[in-house]
């Protein structure tokens, strides 16, 4: 006995039509934003598949775009984290302007990625995603792009075909930190980084490497500490490079949350901030006004990334902007009390 034939459905109807599922959804509902060439072809399409709508079919095409998920890393410290604050909110600003729902995905690094792989390909449940977690790789957003599901990329950038991103200038707020740092005279100056499989992470080191490096000023291995974008082992690796001799001036910490450790550091050494010890951070958390003295930090528009990026997918969802969307919004410093010129003396002498 032959197998029965899977009824078509509405993303068979898109894909022989040549036009999003929207568009689709707006032929079935007699909305009058579509065109007629487009409603045309949807009509073919429909004809050639013998699709029949059913009252099921047209809910389904009328509340999936009215719906998006966003997917971010879960972490332990997560629900106090700036990053995530910054990027929910700004989200979430959009998604209420617009009526749109929203779902929260959070990634486990240590979950399987085939799990990942299905929730992000499913047609159906979601109109499209804001993907701010860096597991998702390429070959899965080829995957993604390749079942039809849009998708915008935040805080990262991608060199899949058509791929839509909005980032921060990781790399040349990097350069500006550096820069401050070398114009008060500091020569000597380490860094403290986040995980460096994590774009944000890898540009701010590439940053801080090319202005040193244009400068011409050498950094030792020993100074270039990765720490997670954790408090503690911040502390940690600062004590350690605070105790060599020579030490550094100063320090291009990757997040303010490690700067904050590396003043706990600096205070356990009997070390000021900054008659001693000149820090520099990245963020503008809430952390970086709260600090004695106060930190000198580069401020990233998350939030406006953020929106950036949820307001281009809503727009692609309802067929209002065919082009994608490559943003990089520049970062800025923030001149408060952590950094002095060095001490003559001090820049030889280890602790």
């Amino acid at each position: 006995m032959a197998a029965s034939r899977t009824p078509p459905n509405i993303f068979d109807v898109a894909r022989l039509a040549g036009v999003s599922k929207s568009t689709v959804s707006r032929v079935l509902n007699g909305s009058d934003r579509v065109s007629e060439a487009s409603r045309q072809a949807v009509l073919r399409a429909m004809e050639e598949l013998g699709f029949r709508p059913n009252s099921a079919a047209r809910r389904l095409a009328g509340s999936a775009d009215r719906r998006i998920g966003l997917l971010l890393p879960f972490f332990g410290s997560m629900f106090s984290s700036f990053y995530v604050y910054e990027i929910i909110r700004g989200v979430g600003q959009v998604v209420s302007e617009r009526d749109t729902e929203l779902l929260l995905h959070f990634q486990h690094e240590d979950r399987n990625g085939d799990d990942l792989r299905r929730r992000l390909t499913a047609n159906g449940a979601l109109g499209g995603w804001v993907i701010a977690d860096e597991m998702v790789d390429d070959a899965l957003l080829e995957e993604v792009r390749e079942a039809g599901i849009p998708f915008v990329l935040l805080n990262r950038e991608s060199s899949v075909p058509w791929s839509s991103w909005a980032t921060v200038d990781n790399r040349g707020a990097a350069v500006a930190a550096v820069e401050h740092l070398v114009s008060l005279g500091h020569t000597r100056i380490a860094t403290l980084t986040g995980p460096l499989h994590q774009p944000p992470a890898r540009e701010r080191l590439e940053g801080f490497r090319e202005a040193m490096a244009a400068r011409g000023l050498q950094v030792p291995d020993s100074w270039v500490a990765r720490c997670d974008f954790q408090r503690q082992l911040a502390a940690e690796e600062t004590v350690r490079m605070l105790r060599e001799s020579p030490r550094p001036t100063a320090i291009f910490a990757a997040s303010d949350l490690m700067a904050a450790g590396a003043y706990e550091a600096a205070s356990s050494l009997g070390l000021r901030i900054p008659e001693d010890l000149s820090v520099v951070g990245f963020d503008d958390d809430c952390i970086a006004a709260q600090l004695l003295p106060r930190l000198t930090t580069v401020r990233q528009p998350l939030q406006d990334a953020a929106r950036a990026a949820t307001s281009w997918l809503l727009d692609h969802l309802e067929d209002r902007n065919g082009q994608p969307l490559r943003v990089r919004l520049p970062a800025f410093l923030v001149e408060r009390e952590s950094c002095a010129p060095p001490r003559l003396g001090d820049v030889g002498k280890g602790i």
